[in-house]
């Protein structure tokens, strides 16, 4: 089974297809009995989602990748992952540095301008309510 996460209709079409949904039943059961909560969706279909062979499923997508620099930074340290480009001696590190944002990744904390925003995921995991509204917010990062 292919999983094209290439553009939205790939991925919709994929959870169609995985679900056995038409796209109605579909719409119902995220609109209607999960009230486009993902958390509940989650829940509701974990049995489903824990049964799929991923030896069987074929991932797509596309993996797109910048440079400032000519690509000079790629060609001396290679490719790295995000977190090492934010939190190593990056051209996009120096740049978010610039603007006042900095990312600690053993923290979970983004500071932008020296106010401390918590991103870690499993401070908002399962939270039923939020004390404000920059909770609410912050738990969709």
């Amino acid at each position: 089974m292919d999983f094209d996460l290439r553009t939205s209709e790939g991925a919709y079409n994929f959870i169609l297809d995985f679900m056995s949904w038409s796209s109605e039943k579909f719409e119902y059961v995220w609109n209607f009995e999960c009230g486009k909560d993902f958390e509940k969706f989650w829940k509701n279909n974990y049995d489903r989602i824990l049964s799929v062979n991923i030896s069987d499923l074929r991932v797509l997508a596309y993996h797109i990748i910048g440079a400032l620099d000519d690509c000079k930074e790629i060609r001396t340290n290679g490719l790295v992952n995000l977190q090492k480009a934010i939190s190593g001696k990056t051209l996009l590190n120096k740049l978010l540095d610039q603007k006042g944002i900095k990312i600690d990744i053993n923290s979970a904390n983004i500071i932008v301008n020296e106010e401390t925003y918590n991103i870690n995921y499993d401070f908002y995991f399962n939270k039923d309510h939020f004390i404000t509204d920059r909770e609410r917010v912050l738990s969709i990062i």
